[in-house]
């Protein structure tokens, strides 16, 4: 995907900077009412919401994880919403924004998605059930399923298994976002994030309670923030998108586990360490200056008691 600068409204100033931190105190007062933010947020405040981010690029594999995301939750009838920013990836949010996802599960016969285009077939046309007078075949091949099942005039009870897989298909939303300037409300509405093993971003959400899966790291800068996740044990790492989304399924369908992990998060996470290092910071340093000050004026002291002794001769 091309990569183009965000625009100049969307581009963080310094000052935005200080507002997105003071977001991120003002954050941790929400604890527990995760609702409120949602709805500011404009997202379904009873549904969990997912964060995938790939940083300020956008880069990974982000279409693939939210793909595999989508496709694992309508079969396992898990309700979610996965909110995805592509940062300054314009492309890759259109691509979002134009994804037909109802008929992703259709779309590709020779892919990852076969075993999910397998279940839905046979959820809708279970074997020995007739399509025009002739018996599906969940052994003929996935194209031919799929060409069949596009063209094919489905009698009343079929029509109705198709409603109720509509319904269960809006049960999950992609909610593709662009370059975000409200990154500390999103992640403290979210229940799960998906992201690269950032240091920053790893200490926000722990700071936040928020479980995360990683999916990539820097060899040698960045692996030891893996190590950190997995040792408090707020997260795991996964490098495929179907385990991901086996992963988040798991966790989204164990509340007791969810919250377990959001409470290891907390354990792990200082929310209060920046600020905590510049009063330490500005202590030390005006220790320093005091004492320095001290030795100066001694010093002052001693060499005026000398220049007296000389001036007297004694």
């Amino acid at each position: 995907n091309n990569l183009t600068d965000p625009d100049p409204d969307e581009v963080m100033s310094n000052e935005n900077k200080s507002i997105e931190e003071e977001d991120v105190g003002q954050c941790l007062s929400y604890q527990g009412q995760q609702c409120l933010l949602k709805d500011e947020l404009g997202l379904d405040s009873e549904t969990p919401m997912v964060l995938v981010m790939g940083g300020g690029e956008g880069t990974g594999l982000l279409y693939e994880i939210i793909c595999e995301l989508y496709l694992g939750l309508f079969i396992a009838d898990v309700s979610c919403t996965l909110c995805v920013v592509c940062a300054k990836n314009t492309e890759l949010k259109k691509k979002f924004e134009n994804t037909n996802w109802n008929g992703l599960l259709l779309e590709k016969s020779e892919s990852s998605y076969d075993k999910y285009k397998r279940i839905l077939l046979r959820s809708v046309f279970p074997l020995g059930n007739t399509i025009n007078n002739e018996k599906t075949e969940t052994t003929a091949t996935l194209p031919a399923l799929s060409e069949r099942v596009i063209n094919i005039q489905v009698n009343n009870k079929e029509e109705e298994e198709h409603d109720k897989l509509k319904d269960r298909a809006r049960k999950v939303t992609v909610v593709p976002l662009g370059y975000v300037t409200r990154m500390a409300k999103y992640m403290a509405a979210a229940e799960i994030l998906i992201t690269k093993a950032g240091p920053g971003t790893i200490a926000e959400a722990a700071s936040l309670g928020l479980p995360v899966i990683l999916t990539s790291y820097l060899p040698g800068q960045e692996a030891g923030n893996v190590g950190v996740v997995l040792e408090q044990n707020f997260g795991t790492f996964s490098s495929k998108p179907a385990d991901i989304a086996k992963k988040v399924i798991r966790w989204i369908r164990d509340p007791t586990l969810l919250h377990q992990l959001s409470q290891n998060a907390l354990k792990a996470g200082h929310p209060n360490a920046a600020s905590d290092i510049v009063i330490d910071i500005g202590w030390r340093t005006h220790t320093w200056l005091r004492q320095n000050a001290e030795n100066y004026e001694e010093k002052k002291r001693i060499i005026s008691l000398i220049s007296e002794e000389n001036d007297t001769g004694t």
